[in-house]
């Protein structure tokens, strides 16, 4: 499992420090969501920018890495950007 911290208007790593996005990656993540393609590739295929990576689920949570991720709060609605191929 992998869990990163995310700015969401870069769709980069955040440094120590910085709030952003939650970002999840593991065997048990859900494939998406039945009948809707379109919102499946935002939340459940997120990549980072510019690089080869595996696809992450996007939480919608804001966290903070500090030395290990730790939740900051939870974003019940969340602005969805371009983080998916």
């Amino acid at each position: 499992m992998d869990i990163i911290v995310v700015d969401e208007e870069t769709c980069e790593l955040v440094v120590d420090g910085t709030e952003g996005e939650i970002w999840v990656s593991s065997p048990s993540n859900c494939s998406g969501y039945l009948g809707y393609p379109s919102l499946t590739r935002e939340i459940f295929q997120a990549r980072l920018r510019n690089k080869v990576s595996r696809c992450f689920v996007r939480t919608g949570d804001r966290g903070i890495v500090k030395g290990e991720v730790r939740q900051s709060r939870n974003t019940p609605s969340f602005h969805r950007d371009s983080c998916s191929e």
